[in-house]
């Protein structure tokens, strides 16, 4: 009997490490496949594209592509006003987009001053700056005046779940795909009649908001903040132009945003270039109170490129 024992003791004993090699198992091979996808973005230099977890995570993607990727000679920062220009909209020059939903142009230029070499030419989107700088965002590319190395910034981003989604979900993103296809959509759009969208209700209760929101010291503050950076820019060698996004004459002349560019044109001065653009009101259509359609955001992009090869000649 006592032998009997000791040989089902022995037999529980042998079992007992099965399950723990297969824990390790999978703990290696997790650690492995994320190296690996840790590698590519080392190499590549890209981001592996997927449905948007959070805005800070699409804030991230821009950013991480920016800083990551090759360098580019036009860079666009702004808010989600501006976000509606996609990067394949545009035909003359290959921007990358620094538009932050929910965000503003001087964290997209506080991104641009973590990194060299600077681009030749920045585009500003004006009509928002009322929003605080992120600078916990911005500890994830640069601290204390320095960058970080490549593999701190994508250390910082990388999280799990993103790399299950995306495997899950999507598929390596292609800058030449994405800009092919931008380029084919504006041209069915250019060429598509305008649409309608009744948007009345909306734009009253905007302006009602809009006359609550306390903004003016705060614009203030940015705006000579973005007067800095931009004499920055310009000292080595970049070609910062502000721009403001087209919106329903009832909004652009509401306290809130009539009065954001009159603080800004009083702050910046000289500083910069101003893009006047020409649209044609009666061609633009909005979704909101703010955001153009997708139409209207292709118009957009062909006077700021005819405007900008103006300013070239």
């Amino acid at each position: 009997m006592t032998k009997h024992s000791d040989n089902s003791n022995l037999i529980e004993l042998s079992r007992t490490p099965y399950p723990r090699r297969w824990f390790l198992v999978l703990i290696v091979s997790f650690i492995l496949i994320s190296l690996a996808y840790l590698v590519v973005y080392w190499k590549l230099g890209v981001i592996a594209k997927s449905s948007h977890i959070t805005t800070n995570d699409a804030w991230r993607m821009l950013a991480t592509e920016y800083v990551l990727g090759q360098p580019s000679e036009v860079v666009i920062v702004g808010s989600s006003l501006s976000h509606v220009m996609k990067e394949g909209y545009f035909s003359s020059f290959n921007p990358k987009s620094l538009t932050f939903s929910g965000g503003s142009s001087l964290t997209g230029l506080e991104v641009i001053n973590c990194h060299r070499p600077l681009p030749h030419i920045v585009l500003v989107e004006t009509n928002i700056l009322s929003r605080e700088i992120e600078h916990e965002f911005i500890k994830s590319y640069c601290q204390n005046g320095e960058v970080l190395a490549r593999g701190k910034v994508l250390l910082q981003q990388y999280h799990p779940l993103r790399m299950a989604v995306a495997a899950t979900l999507g598929s390596n993103y292609s800058p030449d795909d994405a800009r092919s296809n931008g380029l084919a959509e504006a041209v069915q759009l250019r060429s598509a009649a305008p649409k309608h969208y009744d948007i009345d209700e909306k734009i009253h209760k905007a302006i009602e908001v809009y006359k609550t929101i306390e903004f003016e010291s705060v614009t203030h503050r940015n705006a000579r903040r973005m007067r800095e950076l931009v004499s920055q820019f310009e000292k080595e060698g970049t070609r910062v132009y502000f721009f403001q996004m087209p919106l329903p004459d009832d909004i652009r002349s509401s306290r809130y945003f009539s009065g954001t560019e009159s603080i800004l044109r009083k702050e910046l001065g000289r500083t910069g270039r101003w893009l006047n653009t020409n649209l044609r009101k009666e061609e633009l259509r909005w979704v909101d109170p703010g955001h153009l359609d997708a139409r209207s955001a292709v118009l957009m992009v062909d006077a700021i490129e005819t405007t900008l090869s103006m300013e070239k000649e």
